[in-house]
């Protein structure tokens, strides 16, 4: 094959990566993942009766104990073991990252501190969406990154889950459904409305009829993709000062066609109530809080 022909294969080639790129991109705006089961796909009311049971979901995980609390602390180990995974999703340097976190209670600003690595000391937070790094015995430096914001806000949302879920301004009772030999009461979550949209993710819990507690959430990632579906599974609970947390979080991908792969493992070692005063997260004063809102 002469050189004029390589080039012309080459630059097919190069066209066709390129248009799949940008039909994906125009699907990720246009067509975002939809985690709705079949029967809520024409039913865009918000239900008082699936109100009420979000309610008591909250009620058995402790809700009244947690609302009276200003800082979660809690020490915990997040555990990713695919290095292609790992890398572009999270700031870790190791598979098996423990951490202590200071997560202020209604609201996303935080404080995370390494615990093992090659950088035990190190704190990374998250004040009014605006990430900073202390080095060890160091003061916060203020830098942008969105790998640290989304990691460190996706890791506090699934460890307070299903508390913070009463702002949610759109439930629907998502009907029974049985997973692993179990039948599951399932209700839909999200907000401004209830059909996809880029800028808002979609929930379904699967909620154990007996205990109340969440055993599983359906779960779309728009800040990664508007593609993006994930599962993630509450095998264990525990107690600590009134509030039931899941002591271990399996969170698998799903796929197109409905197979999951591994993803990353929380496992919570302990539970700490107000060890610290909200002010001590707050690193730069200045800042307006911004509370549960995200950025525009």
């Amino acid at each position: 094959m002469n050189t004029e022909k390589k080039g012309r294969r080459w630059r097919r080639v190069w066209i066709g990566i390129l248009a799949l790129i940008l039909l994906g991109l125009a699907l990720d705006r246009l067509m975002p993942a939809d985690v709705r089961p079949a029967s809520l796909e024409d039913n865009e009311r918000d239900e008082p009766a699936a109100r009420e049971r979000l309610e008591r979901v909250r009620a058995a995980h402790g809700a009244t104990a947690w609302e009276q609390y200003r800082v979660m602390d809690v020490v915990f180990y997040d555990d990713w073991p695919f290095w292609l995974t790992r890398a572009p999703l999270t700031p870790w340097d190791v598979p098996r990252q423990k951490l202590r976190a200071k997560l202020l209670r209604r609201n996303w600003t935080t404080e995370f501190e390494l615990l093992n690595g090659d950088r035990p000391g190190e704190r990374w937070g998250l004040q009014s969406w605006k990430t900073w790094r202390a080095e060890p015995g160091g003061d916060p430096v203020f830098e942008d990154s969105w790998v640290v914001a989304t990691t460190l806000a996706g890791l506090r949302y699934f460890i307070e889950l299903p508390l913070p879920q009463d702002t949610a301004t759109h439930v629907q009772d998502a009907g029974m459904a049985t997973w692993n030999g179990k039948t599951y009461e399932r209700l839909y979550v999200t907000w401004e409305r209830g059909e996809p949209q880029r800028d808002f993710d979609q929930y379904v819990l699967w909620i154990d009829p007996q205990s109340g507690l969440v055993a599983r959430v359906d779960f779309t990632i728009r800040a990664l993709s508007g593609l993006a579906v994930a599962r993630a599974a509450f095998e264990e609970y525990a107690d600590a000062g009134g509030v039931r947390f899941p002591t271990k979080i399996v969170i698998d991908g799903v796929l197109p066609t409905g197979h999951t792969l591994p993803v990353h493992t929380i496992e919570i070692e302990r539970v700490e109530w107000d060890t610290v005063e909200p002010d001590a997260l707050k690193p730069d004063p200045t800042l307006a809080d911004m509370g549960e809102a995200k950025p525009s």
